[in-house]
């Protein structure tokens, strides 16, 4: 009996009906073909980054399967300047113009993420939900967050206009607004300092499969 426990607890994990990202980029580079590029970014050996002050933007290009108005937007972040790490954005539901900061132009939503990393090597954040819509912006949720070089920011939109982000998996934001209907996920930055970028992105569909049972 006790090998045989032993061979269950040492078999393999089997994921059944894994999620599954549509889309994937390390961001070395910015494709065209995938991506509209809006304002000042570049991309580097290290990801994203966008240090002026307006900062710039890509926004999808790529139509989520499934129903097109709800998906995620999944990025890692490098954070490894001390100081001020510069605003990291999700955009949900945005036009192909869309661009958050002070020149902010187009419509979204945008989650944002400003991250400081203190000398004593210790990172904290900020993260704002916001609407752009009709030429104006209104900031719909904040609150604070953790940080670290390597953390993940991960937002959902569903079509019923459910919004939820989350940083290393865990849920900050949560929150409902239906008045923007439609539009394409995207990324962006501003006053991002050297060393720090968006080093990864992954757009995914919207996750309605349920688990399997749990095998007795």
């Amino acid at each position: 009996r006790r090998a045989r426990w032993f061979a269950i607890l040492a078999a393999p994990a089997i994921l059944v009906g894994a999620y599954t990202y549509y889309y994937s980029d390390t961001l070395t580079t910015i494709n065209g073909s995938y991506w509209t590029t809006n304002g000042s970014v570049a991309a580097t050996s290290n990801g994203l980054t966008a240090s002026s002050a307006n900062g710039g933007s890509i926004i999808s290009l790529v139509t989520a399967p499934g129903n097109p108005s709800e998906y995620e937007v999944n990025t890692r972040l490098r954070l490894t300047a001390s100081g001020a790490g510069g605003v990291y954005t999700h955009y949900l539901h945005a036009t192909p113009d869309a661009l958050s900061g002070p020149a902010g132009q187009g419509t979204y939503y945008a989650v944002e993420v400003a991250p400081t990393l203190g000398s004593n090597g210790l990172c904290f954040a900020t993260m704002e939900l916001t609407m752009r819509s009709g030429g104006s912006s209104t900031s719909l949720a904040s609150t604070n967050v953790p940080c670290r070089d390597g953390m993940t920011v991960r937002s959902v939109i569903r079509a019923d206009g459910l919004i939820l982000a989350y940083v290393d998996g865990y849920n900050y934001i949560k929150t409902t607004s239906t008045a923007i209907p439609g539009g394409q996920p995207g990324i962006g930055a501003r006053l991002t300092p050297a060393g720090n970028s968006i080093n990864r992105v992954d757009l995914g569909p919207r996750d309605s499969t349920a688990p399997d049972p749990v095998n007795a």
